[in-house]
């Protein structure tokens, strides 16, 4: 890897497997691996109940934190219900960020409106971005003579272009059964290293398998952001030299998963009946050392 470049993905996966304890600290998952991309033809390079992703139209949340940090945020375990700044340093910051369409800028560096901060000399494992919990998203992929169109409403899918339009999905938990508040996914496999994300509030505070919001809803009640954070196989390294950081998003072939779950008023293979958000990816670069 060379010095001056410094490669990440971010991946936060919405769809997890997950076991049956609750302990009193946060609970954490194994990250899901992500989806195979979608083929030229549109289906969804399985039978029935398969799922691919794909290039948005539009991929909209707010960002309000960037930084670096020396030891993990959420602990060696990563099971830490308080963010620990105290090894970290911001380097990009705003407290009321406006939503902003990522899909725009895909390939390109996109320009934020907060505040940047030169980070503090050192050596830093564990970068970290704070998004809102809000992911709205749209698409569009053609299989055969059909173009199919995400809708926002139910049915998610739909042939007619008049029914175009953006879904938003809030990310409030990380198991997809909702029995119980999972408010870690950790160990997605990505450049550079591996990648956890978090749920969790405005002080980057996370809830406990026991802080959800009722038996019949087991959201965790400590939400509104999504945390991630890289844990890096080669650390990058900041100087007094170091004149640049910034973050490029990669949404061409990541961003949103179509599903063929065989439901519906379409019940044939390999046709996308169901649409959500997904995995989006990205790199840092850091220039001047």
């Amino acid at each position: 890897m060379k010095k001056s470049f410094l490669y990440l993905i971010f991946v936060i996966s919405l769809l997890i497997i997950s076991p049956k304890n609750v302990n009193a600290v946060a609970i954490n998952d194994s990250a899901g691996t992500p989806a195979a991309i979608c083929n030229a033809g549109a289906n969804i390079n399985a039978a029935v109940n398969a799922n691919c992703r794909a290039t948005p139209t539009a991929y909209k949340t707010k960002i309000y934190e960037m930084g670096l940090c020396i030891s993990h945020p959420y602990g060696a375990a990563k099971t830490d219900e308080v963010f620990d700044i105290s090894t970290c340093t911001t380097t990009y910051v705003d407290a009321s960020p406006s939503l902003i369409d990522i899909a725009t800028s895909i390939g390109g560096t996109l320009t934020l409106a907060g505040t940047n901060s030169p980070p503090a000399s050192g050596t830093y494992t564990y970068p970290y971005i704070v998004l809102d919990q809000d992911f709205i998203t749209s698409g569009s992929i053609v299989g055969g003579s059909t173009t199919y169109y995400s809708t926002g409403t139910n049915p998610p899918v739909s042939t007619s272009v008049g029914s175009f339009a953006a879904k938003t999905d809030s990310l409030k938990n990380f198991n997809d059964e909702n029995d119980r508040c999972e408010s870690g996914s950790i160990g997605s496999s990505v450049i550079g290293g591996t990648m956890d994300g978090f749920v969790a509030n405005s002080s980057k505070t996370r809830s406990t398998g026991a802080d959800n919001t009722g038996a019949s809803n087991y959201f965790c009640n400590k939400i509104g952001r999504v945390v991630a954070v890289l844990n890096l196989t080669s650390p990058v390294v900041i100087t007094s030299k170091t004149t640049g950081l910034s973050f490029t998003f990669k949404l061409t072939d990541y961003g949103v998963n179509w599903w063929d779950d065989n439901g519906g008023s379409n019940t044939n293979a390999d046709v996308p009946e169901n649409f959500s958000s997904a995995p989006f990816a990205g790199y840092f670069t850091v220039t001047g050392n």
